[in-house]
């Protein structure tokens, strides 16, 4: 920063956020902003479905790639994200003179430092295994002498693997909103015949 001209309205210090001049003005204004594409490149989908002797296996996965948002947890002084240090937040490689990452600024206890929002925008690509089914189907035989025609046991489980960089409980859901992350259900399916 020390070959930058931009004036941050008082001393420029090691681990500080850094923010482009966009425009080449000198200074680091509104107009400086650039849009941020919240909508995905793209998204894929795979499902596959396996049997045998009975068994069945479905899977599903679904990834989507190039979504950015901006996340709380970096940057909101309730939700901890404001790294003074007086709220538990995301655990982050935050800069000090013994650590000088390029992640996150230095801590500050007083206030919070300069343009923190800006580094809360994070890429929320993903893969996920969407769901997982696996089922039983008794054979007929088995059933003949009763009133039941097919009989088939199954467990569902629901989003039990993400693979994401996005530093929240998911990159599908606003920081702060957990509800129904995971679910595994069992069910029973029959069929009778009268």
């Amino acid at each position: 920063m020390a070959d930058s001209p931009i004036n941050y309205g008082g001393a420029i210090e090691p681990g500080m956020v850094k923010v482009s001049d966009n425009n080449g003005d000198g200074k680091i204004t509104a107009d400086d902003r650039v849009p941020i594409r919240k909508d995905p490149k793209f998204t894929l989908s795979l499902s596959s479905t396996w049997n045998w002797k009975g068994f069945d296996l479905f899977m599903d996965w679904y990834g989507v790639s190039g979504r950015k948002i901006k996340n709380g947890y970096l940057y909101e002084y309730n939700s901890g994200g404001s790294l003074r240090g007086k709220l538990n937040g995301v655990k982050v490689d935050y800069w000090t003179p013994f650590n000088p990452s390029n992640k996150f600024p230095r801590p500050s206890y007083s206030a919070d430092p300069a343009y923190l929002s800006a580094i809360a925008i994070q890429d929320a690509s993903y893969i996920r295994l969407r769901t997982l089914q696996l089922g039983y189907t008794f054979p007929t035989r088995l059933l003949k002498n009763t009133p039941i025609h097919k009989l088939r046991l199954y467990a569902t489980a629901t989003n039990l693997l993400t693979f994401t960089e996005f530093k929240s409980y998911s990159p599908e859901l606003t920081p702060g909103v957990l509800s129904g992350v995971q679910t595994i259900c069992v069910w029973c399916q029959c069929f009778i015949l009268k």
